[in-house]
């Protein structure tokens, strides 16, 4: 496949979305093995952020594509081989799933946040609704202590972790202010989390704690 084989796959995506908006598809993915392939449509400031800013390309649009989390590790031996075609791979060359978005009207898009790889892959494997995804950047605002001081919070309370929220916020003394944020903030992370908690599981709270913490 090459970029004008790959414009048109990506052109037929937007014309079936808008043919059948119902389906609201978000992200385009394909699996492959071929080096020339992921060279083509992985994201040049991907690559750049993995230390693997060898094997940019030297000309042509930067598609975009970045490889879904659990697949990171793999890209490396994949673009290493240098395969062309499908014959050329050996059976010992792992298979990578690439992604992008593909509805250009998600307004987190237009945001820096929103456009960082390890936020993508969040919201791709978390399955963040789009209505959801401003509290995200809420959390990432509050300071850095208050994700610190719950590193442990979810995975320890786990199934409890709603209700572990609920008791701090009234452990929370009013008019505080220190290193880890004011009374507001405190309370604020607590609702955000409560509500993450409640629509997709403390799995998912931890998880989000986590990555804004590595941000």
């Amino acid at each position: 496949m090459g970029g004008a084989s790959l414009r048109a796959f990506e052109e037929l995506t937007a014309l079936i979305d808008k043919g059948y908006p119902e389906l609201r598809s978000e992200w385009i993915q394909f699996d492959t093995r071929l080096s020339s392939l992921t060279r083509l449509a992985i994201s040049q400031t991907w690559l750049d952020e993995h230390g693997l800013a060898e094997y940019r390309k030297t000309k042509g649009a930067d598609f975009g594509y970045i490889p879904i989390v659990e697949d990171e590790k793999k890209v490396a031996a994949v673009l290493k081989e240098g395969t062309e075609e499908l014959d050329d791979v050996q059976s010992h060359v792992p298979e990578i799933r690439l992604y992008k978005k593909s509805r250009k009207d998600l307004k987190p898009t237009q945001d820096a946040f929103f456009t960082n790889t390890k936020i993508q892959e969040f919201l791709q494997r978390r399955h963040i609704q789009e209505q959801d995804r401003p509290l995200l950047k809420e959390l990432s605002e509050l300071p850095k202590n208050i994700l610190i001081l719950h590193h442990n919070t979810f995975s320890f309370a786990r199934e409890n972790s709603l209700q572990d929220l609920q008791k701090e916020k009234g452990r929370i003394p009013p008019n505080s202010r220190g290193l880890d944020g004011t009374t507001e903030q405190r309370l604020r992370y607590c609702d955000i989390m409560i509500e993450i908690v409640q629509k997709y599981e403390w799995f998912t709270a931890h998880d989000l704690n986590r990555t804004l913490e590595a941000l």
